[in-house]
């Protein structure tokens, strides 16, 4: 999704406050959403990956690659 999407444009921010959002409405973005829905790869990621994980990630990924 993008960002300009992102939940925390919808509700508060500090407790019941928006602020510094107050008044922000998110602009709509034609590109980056067909961008976004057409090419975007989200991969979970953390700390406790090893090295050996990341090279078996960028292994599987190269063998899509076109």
């Amino acid at each position: 999704e993008p960002l300009n999407r992102a939940p925390v444009w919808q509700g508060p921010v500090y407790g019941t406050s928006r602020y510094p959002l107050d008044g922000y409405v998110p602009a709509p973005c034609p590109r980056a959403e067909r961008m976004v829905a057409e090419t975007l790869l989200v991969i979970d990621w953390n700390e406790h990956y090893t090295g050996a994980h990341v090279e078996l990630i960028a292994e599987t990924m190269a063998e899509f690659r076109p």
